[in-house]
């Protein structure tokens, strides 16, 4: 009988072999923050806020 259980997939290993959409959301890890990115976008918004301000001087 325990020869039988040893054959049975271990459920942690079949779980990381799932593609992340097939992981339940609680079982996976929070994503990293990218600042740098978040950075980036906040200087892109700084200039088109900047150009537009720019334009309307009236």
């Amino acid at each position: 009988m325990l020869a039988d259980f040893e054959e049975w997939p271990n459920v942690a290993e079949l779980i990381r072999n799932l593609p992340p959409r097939l992981i339940p959301r609680q079982m996976l890890e929070p994503p990293k923050l990218d600042m740098e990115k978040g950075r980036q976008a906040a200087g892109r918004l700084k200039e088109v806020l900047k150009q537009a301000t720019k334009g309307k001087t009236t």
